[in-house]
């Protein structure tokens, strides 16, 4: 598996899964997403410095991506947000800690400038909540539902 920069190939893929019955329970917004917000939303985030977009995929490709991990860095300190989302046909197979894992290694990489990674998640996501403990984030607070997460990056 390799970690690559998300591209304008990547949209429909990301609008699918975003829209996945699963995902939209999972998520903060709930909301199904249309086409057209979804579209423009996705031209924006490419041209955004502050977005970093990765897509997880088998090399070659044979099959299509296994998942994405999204990193928005924070403009007033030296964090970043980290979310996932894996592609629907490849949940439940243990591949979600190994792709956020990696996705991690190539940010750091990337932004060594960054010294913390949080992430907010829905504290009945339990799945998920396990993949970032299993990173090594340490839950910091609950707030009506929301637990929120952190990594200190520095040690």
């Amino acid at each position: 598996m390799v970690i690559r920069n998300a591209g304008i190939e990547d949209s429909r893929y990301l609008f699918e899964w975003r829209n996945d019955p699963n995902t939209r329970n999972a998520s903060l917004n709930t909301d199904e997403i249309h086409w057209e917000d979804h579209e423009k939303w996705y031209l924006s985030v490419l041209k955004n410095p502050k977005v970093v977009i990765y897509i997880a995929e088998d090399i070659p490709a044979e099959s299509s991506p296994r998942g994405m991990c999204r990193f928005i860095l924070s403009d007033e300190t030296n964090s970043a947000e980290v979310s996932i989302n894996l592609n629907p046909e490849h949940r439940g197979k243990g591949l979600a800690q190994s792709i956020l894992h990696d996705a991690i290694e190539v940010f750091t990489q990337q932004h060594p400038q960054v010294l913390e990674l949080t992430a907010t998640i829905r504290a009945e996501n339990l799945p998920s909540m396990k993949i970032f403990v299993s990173e090594n984030f340490v839950p910091q607070r609950t707030h009506d539902g929301v637990v929120q997460l952190n990594l200190d990056l520095k040690g």
